[in-house]
């Protein structure tokens, strides 16, 4: 009974020991990591996965891109499954919350995009905001009136 609990104490204590040190790793090495596991994600469109990278705005635009993948020919997906992708920069912000992934995708290398990364709870996420449609007010028009619409039958 003694060596049994030696034995759960001993990998417990090992269990704490590397979860430790893998919090305390290369910040920048763990947000492109994140990043990497990211974008991976979106290309294999496993759309689940890839919320597991992100904060929740990310996962509402993850549910629009879903949507959008359900309409699209699987000719087109099986090609975007083959796209592979270059992180060329992460930049990790003075704070040490925030982190920007530079990258090119196969598909277009000459073409950098960036994500932003935020750390909540010694975890790197992708933070993705859903893109708002940009607020125009119609000029006023002096003088004139809208049409009445047309009777239906």
């Amino acid at each position: 009974m003694k060596k049994i609990i030696t034995i759960v104490l001993a990998v417990a204590l090992m269990g704490a020991t590397f979860s430790s040190c893998k919090n305390g790793g290369d910040p920048k090495k763990d947000a492109e990591t994140a990043a990497s596991s990211f974008l991976n994600s979106i290309k294999d469109m496993d759309y689940t996965k890839a919320k597991e990278f992100g904060t929740d705005n990310t996962a509402q635009m993850l549910e629009m891109m879903s949507s959008f993948t359900s309409m699209m020919p699987d000719s087109v997906k099986e090609e975007a499954k083959k796209i592979t992708f270059d992180i060329s920069e992460v930049t990790i912000s003075e704070a040490g919350d925030a982190a920007t992934v530079k990258f090119a995708g196969s598909d277009a290398p000459d073409k950098t995009e960036e994500i932003k990364l935020v750390k909540q709870e010694d975890k790197w996420l992708v933070d993705m905001e859903v893109p708002q449609a940009p607020q125009m007010e119609a000029p006023a028009m002096e003088g004139t009136e809208m049409p009445a619409p047309a009777p239906t039958k």
